[in-house]
C-alpha cells in the first residue's frame, strides 16, 4: 500500500488549518433558536430573571421554583462532507425545571464536573476520541492500512470508540461523528480502500471533535457563572431568614410585654424591609418567608396578597383566615401576648427548619 502523495496530504492540512479560525467561526455562525418545548418556553418567558442581567435563570413568583436555560444542535444534515462543519443553525432552547436553590446548585456542579478540562468524563471522552482520529490519519497517511487488514481495523475502531462512549452516544452530533470516523476506517462505495477520502473525513471529524471542545469550554463558563449567582442568592436569602430567626427568638425570651413590643416592632421593619417579594425570590426561601411576613404582620401591598393567594392551600388557608397583625395584638390586653408569642413559635420553628432541611439538600448526591 503506497503512501499518500503530497498534493493528497495538502487537502487535509487545509481541512485542519481550518480549526485555528474555529473560535471566531462559531461565534459569527448564523443561528435560529428554536424552542424544544414551547409550552414550557411560553411560560417562562413570562416569569422574571433571577439576576437582573442575567437572561439565563429565571423563577417562579409564585412558588419560587427555578429554570435554567439549556440548548443543543439540531442536527438536521448529513455531516459526512469534508468541509460541513456546521451541521445545522437550528439550537433547541429549552428550561431545565428545579424545586429549588440547592438542585439547581447540585446541578450547576454537576455540569462543571462533568466538563472538567482535566479530568471530567465529556472531556475525556472527546479527547479520546481524538486519539482515535489522529491514530487512523498517521495509519493511513504512511500506508500501513490496506485491503488486507481495513476490516480489522474497522472493528479495533469500533471497540475504541465503544470505550469512550461514541458508540450509541446521547448527543445527535457526536452520532454522526461515530458514524464518520467508521466510514473513514471503511471501504469507499466501490469497496476499495482510498486513503485520500478516508483521511478527508478524519480531519472532517477532527474540527468536529475541536467544535466540541470549545463547547465544553463555553459550557464551563456559563455554568461557573451559573454557580456563583445561585450561590450567593441562596447566601443572602438564608442571612435574611437568619437574621428573622434572631429577633425572634429575642421576641420569645421578652419578659415583659414592652420588651416584645420593642422587640416585634423592629422584626415588622425587619420583615417589611428585607423578607419581601424583591429580595426573596427562590424556592424553599421564597414561599416560606412571604407566608410568614403575612401571617404575622399582614400583607404590605396588594401584589404580596395575590403572591399568596397563588401559593397552593398554605396561601389560601392565610387568605381565608386572615389573623390580626401581632404588633396590633400587643396594643390590646395583655392576655394577647400568649397568641402572640405562640404565632412567633410556629413561624421560627419553620424557619428554622427550612434552613436545615436546605444544609442537608444541598449536600445531596
Amino acid at each position: 500500500m503506497r503512501a499518500m502523495s503530497s498534493s493528497e496530504v495538502k487537502v487535509v492540512d487545509r481541512i485542519l488549518r481550518g480549526g485555528k479560525n474555529l473560535p471566531d467561526r462559531m461565534r459569527q455562525e448564523p443561528r435560529i433558536i428554536v424552542p424544544e418545548n414551547t409550552v414550557t418556553v411560553a411560560e417562562v418567558k413570562q416569569y422574571p430573571n433571577l439576576n437582573e442581567n442575567d437572561y439565563r435563570i429565571r423563577f417562579n413568583p409564585f412558588t419560587g421554583e427555578l429554570y435554567l436555560s439549556a440548548y443543543r444542535h439540531r442536527v438536521s444534515k448529513e455531516i459526512n462532507g469534508a468541509e460541513n462543519n456546521n451541521p445545522s443553525q437550528e439550537i433547541a432552547q429549552r428550561w431545565n425545571p428545579y424545586t429549588d436553590v440547592e438542585s439547581a446548585i447540585r446541578s450547576a456542579k454537576h455540569v462543571l464536573e462533568s466538563y472538567d478540562k482535566k479530568d471530567g468524563k465529556m472531556v475525556t471522552k472527546t479527547l479520546g476520541a481524538i486519539g482515535v482520529i489522529k491514530d487512523l490519519l498517521k495509519r493511513f497517511e504512511s500506508g500501513e492500512i490496506s485491503e488486507v487488514n481495513i476490516d480489522n481495523v474497522g472493528v479495533e475502531t469500533l471497540s475504541r470508540l465503544k470505550e469512550y462512549g461514541f458508540e450509541k452516544p446521547q448527543k445527535p452530533i457526536k452520532q454522526k461523528l461515530a458514524e464518520q470516523v467508521l466510514f473513514a476506517a471503511g471501504k469507499d462505495s466501490l469497496q476499495r480502500v482510498n486513503p485520500l477520502i478516508s483521511r478527508t473525513r478524519l480531519a472532517s471529524a477532527w474540527l468536529k471533535t475541536t467544535r466540541e471542545l470549545l463547547v465544553a469550554k463555553n459550557i464551563r463558563e456559563k455554568y461557573s457563572e451559573v454557580l456563583i449567582i445561585l450561590s450567593a442568592e441562596r447566601d443572602i436569602e438564608r442571612m435574611y431568614i437568619d437574621s428573622a430567626s434572631k429577633l425572634m427568638n429575642d421576641a420569645l425570651r421578652s419578659e415583659k410585654i414592652e420588651e416584645l413590643s420593642e422587640v416585634v416592632d423592629i422584626l415588622r421593619d425587619y420583615f417589611r424591609d428585607f423578607l419581601t417579594s424583591d429580595r426573596m425570590r427562590v424556592a424553599p426561601y421564597r414561599k416560606i418567608a412571604l407566608l410568614a411576613g403575612y401571617s404575622l404582620f399582614g400583607p404590605r401591598n396588594d401584589w404580596d396578597e395575590k403572591l399568596i393567594q397563588g401559593m397552593g392551600e398554605e396561601g389560601k388557608k392565610a387568605i381565608e383566615y386572615p389573623q390580626d397583625p401581632i404588633d396590633d395584638l400587643l396594643k390590646k390586653p395583655e392576655v394577647f401576648q400568649t397568641e402572640v408569642m405562640q404565632r412567633l413559635s410556629v413561624v421560627l420553628s419553620s424557619f428554622e427548619k427550612v434552613l436545615d432541611e436546605g444544609e442537608k439538600n444541598l449536600q445531596r448526591e
